[in-house]
């Protein structure tokens, strides 16, 4: 039996991404991962080479647009999940809400595969797109869950990252309203995140 975990590094077709958050579809469990992340149909392994499930469906991401999608992994029956991930420290967060509301000059954090824990702020908040500075994200990171801790080791997802602008090094986030209506109107029903309390 593996465990997935938010920021846990992916593998298909030799394409390194991070996890996001688990959550249930229509009764069937999925990881949550970005959009330019989708392989339709490969299998995808954690980066110790375990097998936890495969790419069922996705939309790209249009960085020019600043239009995104997502990418679902319906995962294993053999996989369990939890909703924990890593601050620095490092230290366990507990994520147990999505924060639909995300505001300029908040302190956020990003859990992805590569730079595994890392935190900035919020310089610009949009409809589809929030850009952070100083949070710091390298090629291996996109999907990975951004949050905010609320303290007292829990913390609210704000969205995932999609990558970085490598001129103003801005970090380029999806809000997670947005990656909850792209998967509702690709998939007709909508994606409940699996929170442990």
């Amino acid at each position: 039996m593996s465990i997935t975990f938010d920021g846990m590094g992916l593998n298909a077709d030799g394409v390194g991404c991070s996890g996001a958050f688990p959550g249930t579809l229509n009764g069937v469990r999925y990881l949550v991962s970005a959009g330019h992340c989708y392989r339709p149909g490969a299998q995808v392994s954690e980066v110790n080479g375990q097998v936890i499930g495969s790419y069922e469906s996705g939309t790209p991401d249009d960085l020019r647009a600043m239009s995104f999608g997502y990418s679902l992994i319906r995962l294993n029956n053999n996989i369990s999940t939890n909703s924990i991930t890593f601050e620095p420290g490092p230290h366990l967060v507990n994520l147990y809400a999505v924060d639909m509301n995300p505001q300029t000059g908040q302190q956020i954090c990003l859990s992805g595969w590569t730079s595994r824990s890392t935190c900035g702020s919020i310089a610009e908040v949009h409809d589809n797109y929030i850009l952070a500075d100083g949070m710091g994200s390298e090629q291996g990171d996109s999907g990975g869950v951004v949050y905010r801790s609320t303290g007292y080791g829990k913390g609210a997802i704000i969205g995932i990252l999609i990558g970085k602008n490598d001129e103003t090094h801005q970090s380029i986030i999806q809000p997670v309203g947005n990656l909850f209506w792209a998967i509702e109107s690709d998939r007709g029903a909508q994606l409940i995140p699996d929170f442990v309390y």
